[in-house]
Order: C-alpha cells, then sequence, then structure tokens
C-alpha cells in the first residue's frame, strides 16, 4: 500500500496516515498496529487481516463509508483507488460534459460517495453482487450504483448490448497478477491468500 510522494497532488495519503492515532479513534485496528514513539506506528502489510481492517477504518475515517471485505475476497488500497477516481476527475474536468452526473461502468464504485456519479459494477459470482448490494445498502447508495452479474468472457460486452445509455468512463483493476505463485514470486513477503481464484489480484 503506497503512501507516497508519487500520489496524486490532491490524493490525502500522499503522506502516510497515523497510524497509532488511526487505532486511538478505532480501537478494532488497534491490535495490528506496532508502536513506535518516533513514528507515527506500522503494520504488517503481509498480514490480510491487518490490510483488511485498516481498509475498512480509511473508507469510514475518510469517506464515512462502512463496508463488510468477507474472507478469501480482494482487499483493495484506497489510496491507489483513490488516485484513480483523482485522474478520472481530472480528464472530465478536461472533456466538456453534457451532463453534470457522470455515468460509468466500473469493477469497484469507490467514487460515488465523493462525486455525483452513477455506476453500474460488474461481478461474476452471487456470492460477490451479494456482498456488494450489502454495502451499498448499508450506505444508502441504492440510487446511485447498480450491480449486474456478468461472465467472464464477456465482461462489458453484455452491458453495452443490453443498455443503450451512455457511460462516460470504464473504470478497472489492470491484472497486476495472474494466481497466487504469480503474487508469490513477484512479491515474496505475501504469503497469505488475499483473493479468490476468480477475481483479479492486486
Amino acid at each position: 500500500m503506497a503512501f507516497n510522494s508519487f500520489m496524486h497532488e490532491r490524493n490525502i495519503y500522499k503522506n502516510r496516515p497515523d497510524f497509532i492515532k488511526i487505532a486511538t479513534d478505532y480501537p478494532e485496528f488497534r491490535k495490528y498496529v506496532d508502536y513506535d514513539r518516533k513514528s507515527k506506528g506500522r503494520i504488517d502489510f503481509t498480514n490480510t487481516a491487518a490490510l483488511r481492517a485498516l481498509t475498512k477504518v480509511l473508507l469510514k475515517k475518510d469517506f464515512n463509508l462502512s463496508v463488510e471485505i468477507p474472507d478469501g475476497f480482494l482487499i483493495p488500497t484506497i489510496p491507489q483507488r483513490l488516485n484513480y477516481i483523482l485522474w478520472i476527475e481530472d480528464l472530465l474536468t478536461a472533456i466538456p460534459q453534457k451532463n453534470e452526473i457522470a455515468r460509468t461502468i466500473s469493477i469497484f464504485s469507490f467514487g460515488t460517495k465523493k462525486n455525483n456519479w452513477q455506476f453500474v459494477s460488474t461481478e461474476t459470482t452471487d456470492e460477490a453482487i451479494n456482498w456488494a448490494e450489502k454495502n451499498i445498502l448499508t450506505n444508502n447508495l441504492d440510487s446511485s450504483i447498480k450491480v449486474v452479474k456478468v461472465s467472464k468472457d464477456s465482461i462489458l460486452q453484455e452491458i453495452l448490448t443490453a443498455d443503450e445509455k451512455s457511460y462516460d468512463f470504464c473504470l478497472c483493476n489492470p491484472p497486476f497478477f495472474e494466481n497466487i505463485d504469480d503474487i508469490r514470486k513477484k512479491s515474496p513477503k505475501v504469503k497469505e491468500k488475499i483473493g479468490k481464484k476468480r477475481k483479479i489480484f492486486l
């Protein structure tokens, strides 16, 4: 999880969060923090439970989103995802828009809370859809986000052929890793499973 000067200039995570302060405000995160008086605290980024807890508290603290991330599912890194949203903001600002509301196709729908955007999100399994819809309803975002089940072979084609609406952009995660073995080769410290085989691994 990157916290550095290469982040977007408007990214609130350009400077690493104070993990000790977060642990004080969110007790459920406390057990994952190593306390160091000379720093803002540390966490073990190879620990999937710690990553899951960090993601949940950042979403709550900075975006007022209450999100459940079940075991075995992809754990999104919030600083990186916010970078995606900020880059899209820049592009949309540079392009004249017919409508004030941006309509998008997305693998994840983090931007609807930050901007007045409407999302169609795609998932390939019933289990993933159920969890996505639960999180959407918990945060009262059902008027802004629609989750659609698609096949793995035609993720976007099914939506575009069934819907005559136009979309401003498509946002997805690049496949940095093909599978668990690929993760271990490129990131030897990662020992635990961070997603299901049918998901994209980050």
